[in-house]
Protein backbone atom coordinates (compact mmCIF):
# COMPACT_ATOMS: atom_id res chain seq x y z
CA UNK A 1 0.00 0.00 0.00
CA UNK A 2 1.13 3.52 -1.01
CA UNK A 3 1.74 6.17 2.03
CA UNK A 4 0.53 8.73 2.10
CA UNK A 5 -2.36 6.77 0.22
CA UNK A 6 -2.94 8.14 -3.29
CA UNK A 7 -5.98 10.50 -3.91
CA UNK A 8 -9.27 9.36 -5.58
CA UNK A 9 -8.49 11.48 -8.73
CA UNK A 10 -4.62 10.32 -8.86
CA UNK A 11 -5.92 6.60 -8.92
CA UNK A 12 -9.04 6.90 -10.59
CA UNK A 13 -6.93 9.49 -13.30
CA UNK A 14 -7.98 7.40 -16.66
CA UNK A 15 -11.64 7.10 -15.81
CA UNK A 16 -12.10 11.24 -14.95
CA UNK A 17 -9.90 11.84 -18.46
CA UNK A 18 -12.34 9.75 -20.35
CA UNK A 19 -15.78 11.20 -18.35
CA UNK A 20 -13.98 14.85 -18.91
CA UNK A 21 -12.30 14.63 -22.54
CA UNK A 22 -15.92 12.77 -24.16
CA UNK A 23 -18.29 15.49 -21.99
CA UNK A 24 -16.47 18.23 -24.02
CA UNK A 25 -15.30 16.46 -27.33
CA UNK A 26 -17.73 13.15 -27.64
CA UNK A 27 -16.46 12.13 -31.06
CA UNK A 28 -12.50 12.40 -30.09
CA UNK A 29 -10.93 9.81 -31.78
CA UNK A 30 -9.59 6.78 -30.16
CA UNK A 31 -6.07 7.41 -31.08
CA UNK A 32 -5.89 10.65 -28.22
CA UNK A 33 -6.62 7.92 -25.45
CA UNK A 34 -4.08 5.05 -26.71
CA UNK A 35 -1.27 8.24 -27.14
CA UNK A 36 -1.84 9.24 -23.33
CA UNK A 37 -1.40 5.22 -22.77
CA UNK A 38 1.22 5.25 -24.33
CA UNK A 39 2.83 8.42 -23.00
CA UNK A 40 1.86 6.75 -19.09
CA UNK A 41 3.25 3.41 -19.56
CA UNK A 42 5.92 3.74 -21.94
CA UNK A 43 6.64 0.06 -21.24
CA UNK A 44 3.91 -1.12 -23.13
CA UNK A 45 2.04 -0.09 -26.52
CA UNK A 46 -0.63 2.27 -25.78
CA UNK A 47 -2.47 0.46 -28.14
CA UNK A 48 -2.41 -2.91 -26.95
CA UNK A 49 -3.24 -1.33 -23.54
CA UNK A 50 -6.38 0.90 -24.63
CA UNK A 51 -7.45 -2.74 -26.95
CA UNK A 52 -6.93 -4.69 -23.57
CA UNK A 53 -8.93 -2.01 -21.21
CA UNK A 54 -11.37 -1.11 -23.34
CA UNK A 55 -12.55 -5.36 -23.60
CA UNK A 56 -12.12 -5.95 -19.95
CA UNK A 57 -14.73 -2.78 -19.04
CA UNK A 58 -17.29 -4.21 -21.35
CA UNK A 59 -17.89 -7.33 -18.72
CA UNK A 60 -19.49 -5.66 -15.94
CA UNK A 61 -22.05 -3.41 -17.77
CA UNK A 62 -23.04 -6.17 -19.76
CA UNK A 63 -23.16 -8.36 -16.60
CA UNK A 64 -25.25 -6.08 -14.64
CA UNK A 65 -27.60 -5.07 -17.73
CA UNK A 66 -28.23 -9.10 -18.27
CA UNK A 67 -28.85 -9.42 -14.02
CA UNK A 68 -30.69 -6.13 -13.41
CA UNK A 69 -34.22 -6.96 -12.04
CA UNK A 70 -34.40 -6.30 -8.41
CA UNK A 71 -30.70 -5.39 -8.22
CA UNK A 72 -31.18 -2.07 -9.26
CA UNK A 73 -29.36 -0.73 -6.35
CA UNK A 74 -25.81 0.05 -5.02
CA UNK A 75 -26.81 -2.48 -2.20
CA UNK A 76 -28.75 -5.23 -3.49
CA UNK A 77 -25.89 -5.75 -6.32
CA UNK A 78 -21.86 -5.55 -6.09
CA UNK A 79 -20.89 -7.32 -9.53
CA UNK A 80 -17.57 -7.57 -8.23
CA UNK A 81 -18.49 -10.03 -5.94
CA UNK A 82 -21.77 -11.49 -7.35
CA UNK A 83 -22.88 -9.98 -3.93
CA UNK A 84 -25.50 -7.77 -1.92
CA UNK A 85 -26.71 -6.60 1.28
CA UNK A 86 -27.31 -9.88 3.17
CA UNK A 87 -29.98 -8.34 5.93
CA UNK A 88 -32.12 -6.57 2.84
CA UNK A 89 -31.08 -8.10 -0.42
CA UNK A 90 -29.95 -11.63 -1.47
CA UNK A 91 -26.43 -11.60 -0.14
CA UNK A 92 -24.60 -14.00 -2.59
CA UNK A 93 -26.59 -14.40 -5.73
CA UNK A 94 -26.82 -18.00 -6.81
CA UNK A 95 -27.54 -19.79 -9.59
CA UNK A 96 -31.22 -19.44 -9.45
CA UNK A 97 -30.98 -15.84 -9.07
CA UNK A 98 -29.65 -15.46 -12.22
CA UNK A 99 -32.97 -17.75 -13.57
CA UNK A 100 -35.38 -15.29 -12.23
CA UNK A 101 -33.76 -11.99 -12.78
CA UNK A 102 -34.45 -10.17 -15.79
CA UNK A 103 -32.12 -7.81 -17.73
CA UNK A 104 -32.75 -4.25 -17.74
CA UNK A 105 -35.77 -2.63 -20.22
CA UNK A 106 -34.62 -1.66 -23.29
CA UNK A 107 -31.20 -3.55 -23.47
CA UNK A 108 -33.01 -6.03 -25.66
CA UNK A 109 -31.41 -8.76 -23.86
CA UNK A 110 -33.60 -11.80 -23.42
CA UNK A 111 -34.10 -13.56 -19.55
CA UNK A 112 -33.15 -16.90 -19.52
CA UNK A 113 -36.68 -17.95 -18.50
CA UNK A 114 -38.05 -16.31 -22.00
CA UNK A 115 -35.02 -17.69 -23.80
CA UNK A 116 -35.79 -21.52 -22.93
CA UNK A 117 -39.25 -21.00 -23.09
CA UNK A 118 -38.74 -19.83 -26.74
CA UNK A 119 -36.12 -22.30 -27.52
CA UNK A 120 -38.57 -25.64 -26.39
CA UNK A 121 -41.72 -24.08 -28.42
CA UNK A 122 -39.19 -23.53 -31.22
CA UNK A 123 -40.00 -19.69 -31.86
CA UNK A 124 -38.03 -17.39 -33.00
CA UNK A 125 -35.57 -15.61 -30.98
CA UNK A 126 -36.53 -11.45 -30.16
CA UNK A 127 -33.28 -10.55 -29.22
CA UNK A 128 -29.96 -11.11 -27.19
CA UNK A 129 -29.61 -14.36 -26.08
CA UNK A 130 -27.87 -15.67 -22.88
CA UNK A 131 -25.85 -17.81 -24.64
CA UNK A 132 -25.00 -14.77 -27.01
CA UNK A 133 -24.11 -12.64 -23.48
CA UNK A 134 -21.89 -15.56 -22.16
CA UNK A 135 -20.01 -15.86 -25.27
CA UNK A 136 -19.75 -12.04 -25.79
CA UNK A 137 -18.00 -12.24 -22.21
CA UNK A 138 -15.89 -14.94 -22.72
CA UNK A 139 -14.63 -12.72 -26.08
CA UNK A 140 -13.59 -9.46 -23.75
CA UNK A 141 -11.83 -12.01 -21.20
CA UNK A 142 -10.06 -13.29 -24.03
CA UNK A 143 -9.12 -10.43 -25.97
CA UNK A 144 -8.20 -8.90 -22.44
CA UNK A 145 -5.62 -12.07 -21.43
CA UNK A 146 -4.36 -12.47 -24.82
CA UNK A 147 -3.16 -8.74 -25.09
CA UNK A 148 -1.96 -8.57 -21.33
CA UNK A 149 -0.24 -12.28 -21.38
CA UNK A 150 2.96 -11.15 -23.31
CA UNK A 151 2.88 -7.94 -21.03
CA UNK A 152 5.91 -8.96 -18.18
CA UNK A 153 8.17 -8.52 -16.80
CA UNK A 154 7.00 -4.51 -16.17
CA UNK A 155 8.87 -2.47 -13.72
CA UNK A 156 6.44 0.57 -12.99
CA UNK A 157 4.23 -0.32 -10.26
CA UNK A 158 0.84 1.32 -12.02
CA UNK A 159 1.04 -0.48 -14.62
CA UNK A 160 2.00 -3.71 -12.76
CA UNK A 161 -0.97 -3.55 -10.72
CA UNK A 162 -3.39 -2.60 -13.29
CA UNK A 163 -2.50 -5.41 -15.97
CA UNK A 164 -3.13 -7.28 -12.74
CA UNK A 165 -6.84 -5.41 -12.14
CA UNK A 166 -7.59 -5.92 -16.29
CA UNK A 167 -6.62 -9.43 -15.93
CA UNK A 168 -8.57 -10.16 -12.65
CA UNK A 169 -11.43 -8.75 -14.16
CA UNK A 170 -11.41 -10.77 -17.30
CA UNK A 171 -11.61 -13.92 -15.01
CA UNK A 172 -14.74 -12.98 -13.44
CA UNK A 173 -15.87 -12.54 -16.86
CA UNK A 174 -15.30 -16.10 -17.41
CA UNK A 175 -17.31 -17.03 -14.09
CA UNK A 176 -19.96 -15.00 -14.78
CA UNK A 177 -20.32 -16.69 -18.65
CA UNK A 178 -20.36 -19.98 -17.47
CA UNK A 179 -23.00 -18.90 -14.29
CA UNK A 180 -25.26 -18.01 -16.75
CA UNK A 181 -24.66 -21.04 -18.77
CA UNK A 182 -25.42 -22.91 -15.76
CA UNK A 183 -28.44 -21.27 -15.32
CA UNK A 184 -29.72 -21.63 -18.84
CA UNK A 185 -28.96 -25.76 -18.51
CA UNK A 186 -30.67 -25.56 -14.99
CA UNK A 187 -33.72 -23.79 -16.55
CA UNK A 188 -34.05 -26.28 -18.81
CA UNK A 189 -33.80 -29.03 -16.48
CA UNK A 190 -35.98 -27.36 -14.59
CA UNK A 191 -38.81 -27.34 -17.58
CA UNK A 192 -38.05 -30.37 -19.38
CA UNK A 193 -36.96 -32.45 -16.26
CA UNK A 194 -34.56 -33.95 -18.35
CA UNK A 195 -31.04 -35.24 -16.63
CA UNK A 196 -29.28 -34.29 -19.39
CA UNK A 197 -29.61 -30.21 -18.83
CA UNK A 198 -28.86 -31.10 -15.27
CA UNK A 199 -25.39 -32.37 -15.95
CA UNK A 200 -24.64 -29.80 -18.34
CA UNK A 201 -25.68 -27.22 -15.37
CA UNK A 202 -22.88 -29.06 -12.76
CA UNK A 203 -20.66 -29.13 -15.90
CA UNK A 204 -20.55 -25.36 -16.61
CA UNK A 205 -20.90 -24.54 -12.72
CA UNK A 206 -17.68 -26.01 -11.98
CA UNK A 207 -16.25 -24.47 -14.67
CA UNK A 208 -17.38 -21.07 -12.98
CA UNK A 209 -15.82 -22.51 -10.41
CA UNK A 210 -12.29 -22.66 -11.25
CA UNK A 211 -12.12 -19.35 -13.30
CA UNK A 212 -13.66 -17.77 -9.45
CA UNK A 213 -10.50 -19.00 -7.97
CA UNK A 214 -8.55 -17.62 -10.72
CA UNK A 215 -9.95 -14.57 -10.16
CA UNK A 216 -9.68 -14.45 -6.41
CA UNK A 217 -5.93 -15.48 -7.11
CA UNK A 218 -5.68 -12.97 -9.35
CA UNK A 219 -7.79 -10.39 -6.88
CA UNK A 220 -4.59 -11.33 -3.94
CA UNK A 221 -3.27 -7.88 -4.38
CA UNK A 222 -6.55 -6.40 -2.89
CA UNK A 223 -7.07 -5.58 0.52
CA UNK A 224 -10.86 -7.06 1.75
CA UNK A 225 -13.04 -4.07 1.61
CA UNK A 226 -15.31 -3.00 4.01
CA UNK A 227 -18.13 -1.29 2.04
CA UNK A 228 -20.99 1.07 3.23
CA UNK A 229 -23.21 -0.16 0.23
CA UNK A 230 -23.34 -3.66 1.91
CA UNK A 231 -24.08 -2.67 5.37
CA UNK A 232 -20.30 -2.37 6.63
CA UNK A 233 -19.80 -5.93 5.27
CA UNK A 234 -16.12 -7.48 4.72
CA UNK A 235 -16.19 -8.72 0.87
CA UNK A 236 -13.64 -11.16 0.51
CA UNK A 237 -13.69 -13.07 -2.70
CA UNK A 238 -11.27 -15.93 -2.25
CA UNK A 239 -13.84 -16.45 1.14
CA UNK A 240 -17.03 -16.46 -1.58
CA UNK A 241 -15.16 -19.99 -2.87
CA UNK A 242 -17.72 -21.80 -0.62
CA UNK A 243 -20.58 -19.74 -1.96
CA UNK A 244 -19.77 -20.08 -5.90
CA UNK A 245 -19.25 -23.95 -4.78
CA UNK A 246 -22.83 -24.41 -3.56
CA UNK A 247 -24.42 -23.50 -6.64
CA UNK A 248 -22.64 -26.98 -8.03
CA UNK A 249 -24.45 -28.71 -5.03
CA UNK A 250 -28.02 -26.89 -6.35
CA UNK A 251 -27.60 -28.12 -9.65
CA UNK A 252 -26.52 -31.45 -8.47
CA UNK A 253 -29.55 -31.40 -6.07
CA UNK A 254 -31.72 -30.74 -8.40
CA UNK A 255 -34.56 -33.14 -8.86
CA UNK A 256 -35.96 -33.87 -12.21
Amino acid sequence: MDSPRQTVIRKFWYSFLIWGKLSYQPNISNIQFKKLLAYRFPEVSGEVMFEAWSATSRILPLVTSFHWEGNGNDFQWYPEACYSLTTQAKGFHTVKHFIEDAPILGSGLMSIRDYCDHLLNERSMKGITPVQVAHDLFRFAEKTLQYTSDMNPISDKELKLTIGDLQAMSWLGKYYAEKILGAVELCLADVTRQVKHRNQAVHHLQKASEYWREYAAASNQYIPQLLNRLGYEVVDVKELQAQVNNDITIAKTYKV
